[in-house]
């Protein structure tokens, strides 16, 4: 028979090491919660009987897992699991997934994430807490026309922070280099669009004369990015180049290797934020287009106050017809921030939006409306 004594030592034998063992696993949780409340005018579309105005909720919320160890020679493996934490069923359940593994060396990201270029992208200031990452607002502004739903998202219709013929969050393997001197170099590929563990996608598959097959292989993306100071300056910049294959029987009309480029400058002096970003899309079928912002901040305190202005053109290129969508759109904002982890902000948005189509006869829808909202940001 086992004696007690024995019992207990090895009871508490166990208990250390699995302790030890735990003790080398460090596991984050974070994320955010941003409720804006707002109401929206809508200028009515000629001849239809529509009422979009009125006063909506919107949230935008995830929860980020982040389970991490640091091995005997320094190298730091993670990953991150980001749990969109909305209701509404239509949501991914999970957004990004990947694996991460940095050290002396760098930074690398394996799995389900934005590329290079998306992720070291230099913006224009903006106060508010527009939650997706646009500057449409079209959460709360009912956007018309054939092909508009889907130019907004990942587009030049939406942002300057776009995805080379809208893939978002596919498989790929991304590598960041150590920063020298305020410059980080980024490179990211993807064999193709899938952002799970989905059916294989072919790199080729012939098709019928005149038609294009719409998903992405060999997605590549080529980034910099500068963090410095000149002075009393701060200095914050980047560039992009990407570039992915397309099967198309109509490779004359550039429509088989889609390419996108972009730029971003921002400029920082006492509290004042001078910045702005520029980005160009091409070769693809119906996301063809260029956008640009800009946007002038003042930070004093716990205050942050912004203006920024944002404009997206799009040019759909397809076999049934070509329509040239544009969008202005102007917010004032300010942000009061009460806590370390809790902000509060107001804002005031006017956009102009319109399409144009040819040939004649299919018409035009244009819409414009103006946001005045409050919201709260809550980090953890």
């Amino acid at each position: 028979m086992i004696s007690k004594e024995i019992l207990v030592s090895s009871a508490l034998t166990l208990s250390s090491l699995s302790t030890a063992a735990w003790a080398e696993l460090n596991v984050k949780v974070s994320g955010f919660y941003t409720s804006t409340y707002a109401y929206t005018h809508v200028s009515p579309r000629s001849g239809v009987n529509e009422d979009f105005s009125g006063f909506d909720i919107k949230t935008s919320a995830e929860i980020h897992f982040k389970p991490s160890l640091v091995l005997d020679n320094g190298v730091k493996l993670g990953a991150e699991i980001q749990l969109e934490a909305e209701s509404e069923t239509s949501f991914d359940q999970i957004d990004e997934s990947f694996f991460t593994v940095s050290g002396d060396f760098g930074r690398l990201i394996i799995g389900s994430e934005n590329s290079a270029g998306y992720l070291q992208t230099v913006r224009a200031p903006n106060a508010a807490h527009i939650f997706f990452v646009t500057s449409a607002i079209d959460d709360f502004v009912p956007y018309f026309g054939v092909d508009s739903p889907a130019d907004f998202f990942r587009t030049s219709l939406g942002t300057t922070l776009i995805e080379n013929n809208r893939n978002n969050d596919a498989n790929r393997i991304t590598y960041f280099s150590p920063r020298i001197k305020g410059f980080e170099f980024g490179l990211s590929y993807a064999r193709d669009e899938g952002q799970g563990n989905g059916v294989q996608q072919a790199s080729f598959r012939p098709v019928a004369a005149g038609v294009i097959r719409t998903n992405a292989t060999d997605i590549v993306d080529l980034s910099f990015n500068y963090k410095g100071a000149i002075g009393a300056l701060d200095v914050r910049s980047s560039a992009r180049y990407g570039t992915a294959n397309i099967t198309s029987n109509i490779p004359a009309a550039g429509l088989d290797t889609p390419e996108i480029w972009g730029i971003g400058l921002s400029l920082g002096y006492a509290g004042f934020t001078l910045g702005g970003s520029f980005v160009e899309q091409n070769g693809t079928t119906v996301h063809d287009g260029n956008a640009y912002d800009i946007g002038l901040s003042y930070r004093h305190g716990k205050w942050t106050h912004s203006i920024n202005h944002f404009r997206g053109k799009n040019s759909d290129e397809d076999v049934l017809y070509t329509s040239s969508e544009r969008i202005n759109t102007t917010t004032l904002a300010s942000r009061y921030k009460l806590h370390k982890n809790f902000s509060v902000s107001a804002f005031i948005s006017q956009t102009d939006f319109s399409e144009e189509f040819d040939p004649a006869g299919i018409g035009a829808e244009d819409v414009e409306a103006t946001v005045i909202g409050v919201s709260a940001s809550l980090r953890f």
